[in-house]
């Protein structure tokens, strides 16, 4: 393989990969935070407060481990995801009137929670394993 095949080859390489990545990103988006941000996209992205990085959750059938950062505001539930994950995926603010009492459920030694969130074609069920989030968001949501 000669030199001048292998410059083209390497920035091919991440473009394509790239390119692959925001679109499977952006595929796995439209399956629940999608159906989420027609209807609570967040007015003020800058001004979410981002109080827990949450280590397990699920939206709907995506597995977002490690990527959702949320926020308890008098306003309702803040989520955004990490950078890496931000194509598709906007700022949300979703009222505390769209969420449901927080159930709990134990499975060996872990505690998973999980609600619901009200959207006008449904729901988008939301289970997460934060015991800190829960804290704070007994304060608007009764947890079951």
């Amino acid at each position: 393989m000669n030199k001048l095949n292998l410059l083209w080859m390497i920035p091919a390489f991440f473009v394509g990969f790239g390119t692959f990545w925001c679109f499977i990103i952006k595929v796995l988006s439209l399956l629940a935070w999608g159906r989420l941000a027609g209807e609570y996209l967040a007015s003020d992205p800058a001004g979410l407060p981002v109080q827990f990085r949450i280590a397990r959750a699920k939206l709907g059938v995506v597995s977002y481990n490690g990527v959702i950062k949320a926020g308890a505001l008098p306003q309702g539930l803040a989520l955004r995801v990490a950078w890496l994950f931000q194509v598709g995926h906007p700022p949300l603010l979703i009222p505390w009137q769209a969420l449901a009492p927080i159930r709990t459920r134990k499975i060996l030694w872990t505690t998973y929670y999980s609600t619901t969130i009200q959207v006008s074609s449904g729901q988008v069920d939301f289970q997460f394993s934060d015991p800190e989030l829960v804290q704070a968001l007994r304060s608007w949501l009764r947890v079951e």
